[in-house]
């Protein structure tokens, strides 16, 4: 997990922000609270795919309006609880391959 300036987002993965630095660290020296971050934390592969959907997240909702910002926000909190219910490498790939596309849908309505 990464974590950067304290916000953080589904995986644990934590982005500057807008206007931020976006320097990332590991979390995963700590003890991961759940499944998804455990998961996480044992493949780089599912890290580099939450780092990569938090800075398009955080690039969708920068030049977003009102409306497309209140649509990332509601479809982050399913893509969260959709994660945590993960048990598996596979099932947390495709969510987050998943949270990509819609992220992408989202942005292209703005």
């Amino acid at each position: 997990f990464f974590q950067a300036q304290g916000v953080q987002t589904a995986g644990g993965i934590a982005w500057a922000g807008p206007g931020g630095h976006g320097q990332f660290r590991s979390l995963c020296y700590t003890d991961p609270a759940t499944r998804a971050e455990r998961l996480l934390c044992q493949n780089r592969y599912l890290a580099d795919l939450d780092r990569e959907t938090a800075l398009l997240y955080y690039r969708a909702f920068a030049s977003s309006g009102p409306r497309s910002r209140a649509r990332l926000r509601e479809t982050r909190g399913r893509f969260i609880d959709r994660l945590e219910r993960c048990e598996g490498v596979d099932c947390v790939e495709d969510a987050y391959d998943d949270r990509i596309s819609e992220i992408g849908r989202v942005w292209s309505r703005r």
